[in-house]
């Protein structure tokens, strides 16, 4: 997964052609870990159509990103085409990611 920031947010998701899915985390959280193999595990099978990025919410210098989102939540997934928030997720299992995934690409 890439990790997004202030400074590439708008070229991997704002400006990509392939359907973004920007997951929000907190580094201690034990959620996010166990998403963070969900996503692992579909991403081989999704990796042609779907950008898979992660974004801090800890960070200070995330938090315009967090803000604008309202992220209240997290894990918490965003999914973006052509530059558009379409969809979202709390955290979620397997194959309800990957009919997410299906029904956006």
């Amino acid at each position: 997964m890439i990790e997004i920031n202030p400074s590439n947010f708008e070229e991997f998701v704002l400006n990509s052609n392939k359907l973004s899915l920007l997951k929000f985390y907190m580094p201690d959280c034990p959620p996010c870990k166990t998403l963070d193999q969900i996503i692992l595990e579909l991403a081989p099978e999704f990796e042609n159509d779907v950008n898979f990025l992660q974004l801090d919410a800890t960070l200070p210098s995330n938090e315009p990103i967090v803000f604008q989102f309202k992220i209240l939540n997290v894990p918490q997934i965003l999914f973006f085409k052509n530059g558009n928030k379409v969809d979202h997720t709390l955290f979620t299992n397997k194959e309800k990611l990957a009919k997410m995934i299906e029904k956006w690409k």
